[in-house]
């Protein structure tokens, strides 16, 4: 893992526990997705997402596409949760999605996606958006478990969080998304350096 990225924010600082669970959050991600990242600079700690005075307790992280940062909030740390069926590391899930969003930046990948998954995956939720956010009372209306197989829900995904959310899966439940997606399993495959 590559120290430099991981930074203490001055609103709050990183507890001991916290520096667990990101550890092995980063330990299940292919290592070059976050040290050889050029679109990700950074990852930062903070405690509850506010927009002008309003409070969104349940978003666990965000990533900036400008500044190319990562900050995980409260809610991204704590007991496992699911998705479409699925029990994940809380931190794991949230930073897969995140470290997910920075990756399709990579103009040749994200040309192969949107050749595939274009148009059914383009008018989701933050489509056009430079902030990509994990909502975790979200989860359930974006990805569900259909008889064995993900569904993700072209209404409320767009594009770039379709190819967040099977990076996920990747890390997470491989057997569950090369059912499901083939392509998408192998397209991740390849990126990961998997064999």
């Amino acid at each position: 893992m590559n120290k430099k990225k991981i930074t203490p924010d001055t609103s709050i600082c990183w507890s001991q526990e916290d520096l667990e669970q990101l550890e092995a959050a980063l330990s299940q991600i292919p290592t070059h997705h976050i040290d050889d990242n050029p679109f990700l600079n950074e990852i930062t700690r903070d405690g509850v997402l506010t927009q002008n005075t309003k409070q969104y307790p349940t978003t666990a992280g965000i990533y900036l596409a400008q500044s190319q940062k990562i900050i995980l909030y409260n809610a991204c740390f704590g007991p496992a949760v699911s998705i479409a069926k699925t029990r994940c590391d809380r931190t794991g899930l949230v930073l897969s999605i995140l470290v997910g969003h920075s990756l399709l930046r990579n103009f040749e990948l994200g040309q192969a996606w949107a050749e595939q998954y274009y148009p059914v995956y383009n008018t989701g939720r933050g489509s056009a958006a430079h902030i990509k956010l994990v909502d975790l009372s979200a989860l359930d209306e974006d990805a569900v478990n259909r008889e064995g197989t993900i569904f993700i829900n072209p209404k409320t995904v767009s594009l770039d969080r379709h190819f967040a959310l099977c990076y996920a899966f990747f890390i997470h439940a491989p057997r569950l998304l090369a059912m499901t997606d083939t392509w998408a399993y192998e397209c991740i495959k390849r990126i990961t350096g998997s064999v």
